[in-house]
């Protein structure tokens, strides 16, 4: 009998311990989830309104070439933010090493978009003659949430052993 009582203790104490620390993980990774979202939205609004006016001088200085401008002068290098310059008719006309030579998005419309595999954020020029588009791979953000969600787990999944192994000494030895 006494055995018993020893095993429905541990259970009853370990139980809800386990439940509300899993649970705040869980709400911890909402809240850090939401604020990720927040922090790269704001980091692709930001990239497109600094980018736009110094691509804009680009463009124009070399008006006379009517294709699409590369930028030759800087390396190739990995981006996990891409841009590209669109005229007001939606022809690519400068964009970023890494970036598609195809548009993005088919649409223009000033906001935040889900293209193919990215997150988009597209602003205009106030005349509405040229568009920029940043797009940040999904993948981006879901790596780092999953990044955070294992440095969560990996100290969760070390303390429930030690606190089911402290209760179950703890009621050992009261007897």
């Amino acid at each position: 009998m006494r055995s018993s009582i020893k095993k429905q203790l541990l259970i009853f104490i370990t139980s809800p311990i386990i439940i509300l620390w899993l649970s705040a993980v869980a709400g911890i990774v909402w809240v850090i989830d939401h604020e990720l979202y927040e922090i790269f939205d704001s980091s692709l609004q930001e990239t497109s309104q600094r980018i736009l006016p110094l691509s804009i001088r680009e463009i124009e200085n070399n008006s006379a070439n009517n294709n699409m401008i590369y930028l030759k002068e800087i390396e190739g290098h990995k981006e996990y933010l891409t841009y590209q310059i669109r005229s007001k008719n939606g022809d690519v006309i400068l964009k970023s090493h890494d970036a598609p030579d195809t548009p993005f998005t088919k649409s223009l419309s000033v906001g935040f978009t889900h293209a193919e595999n990215a997150r988009v954020y597209t602003e205009s020029t106030i005349d509405k003659k040229y568009y920029i588009q940043v797009a940040e791979p999904d993948t981006h953000r879901k790596s780092t949430l999953t990044g955070i969600i294992k440095f969560l787990l990996i100290p969760t999944l070390g303390i429930i052993p030690i606190i089911i192994f402290s209760i179950y000494w703890g009621i050992k030895k009261s007897q």
